[in-house]
């Protein structure tokens, strides 16, 4: 499967929903090292990296002590070097912080993947695991937190999430992720999909993947793949997506 545009990951796929953006974004790729994160991306992005080091630690040592000048160098390390965009977002990214201290995740254990690396490349005919920068790598993704269980029987998977909404942890991207883990695990007979939402604190309920719903999910990756490998024209489509968008000030 030799790809155009590949590899693809949840957001490379979302993305495709407007031609413009996608084209910005993954097809000028001289353009795209000089666009800037919009505010709601940056703020992510920032969240992402401040509790991956919490999270490490708590796995450690789950009654672990996290200072909360630790946790304003993190904050201040991130938005500085990576994301200035989330400059003006600094009190809700400490606030989301010291929420996740205060309740993680219900099962963390010390061998959790913490920001894990999955990807999977399709190898005639089956799709197996490979290196995540792997040039043949059709599909991949990061999985906040990752856990098997003892048995090897099922997988849990944590995403971290900072918009002010709540949903399922049935969505398109968790499916992907799952849908992933399945064909790097083919052993596993149950995927749950959990949503942390770091605004409040909460968790969704665990989803559980059913063999028809990754199924379900396959078929709509391959589709909109090969939608996106055979798509002419690159016009702008406004949609959902536009908060998130580095060239939303051109479009």
């Amino acid at each position: 499967m030799k790809l155009k545009y590949g590899p693809y990951s949840p957001s490379r796929l979302d993305t495709a929903s407007c031609g413009y953006a996608f084209k910005r974004n993954y097809i000028d790729k001289d353009i795209k090292p000089h666009m800037k994160s919009s505010v709601p991306a940056a703020r992510g992005s920032v969240v992402h990296e401040v509790f991956e080091k919490i999270t490490a630690k708590l796995c450690e040592d789950r009654n672990a002590t996290i200072r909360s000048d630790e946790v304003k160098f993190w904050v201040a390390a991130s938005v500085s070097q990576r994301y200035p965009e989330a400059y003006d977002e600094i009190p809700a990214i400490l606030e989301m912080a010291e929420l996740y201290i205060r309740k993680p995740p219900k099962v963390l254990t010390s061998d959790a993947g913490v920001e894990l690396r999955l990807a999977i490349k399709f190898n005639g005919k089956t799709f197996d695991e490979c290196e995540y920068d792997d040039p043949e790598a059709a599909f991949r993704g990061r999985a906040d937190i990752m856990m098997i269980s003892d048995d090897t029987t099922m997988a849990l998977v944590y995403d971290h999430k900072t918009q002010p909404n709540i949903e399922a942890a049935d969505t398109f991207q968790m499916g992907f992720y799952a849908w992933v883990i399945s064909k790097i695990h083919p052993y596993l007979s149950e995927i749950r999909t959990v949503l942390h939402f770091a605004r409040y604190g909460a968790y969704s309920d665990p989803y559980i993947w059913t063999r028809d719903d990754l199924q379900q999910i396959e078929d709509e990756i391959l589709t909109r793949t090969s939608i996106i490998e055979e798509r002419t024209e690159w016009k702008a489509t406004p949609n959902k997506m536009c908060q998130y968008c580095p060239s939303l000030v051109e479009c």
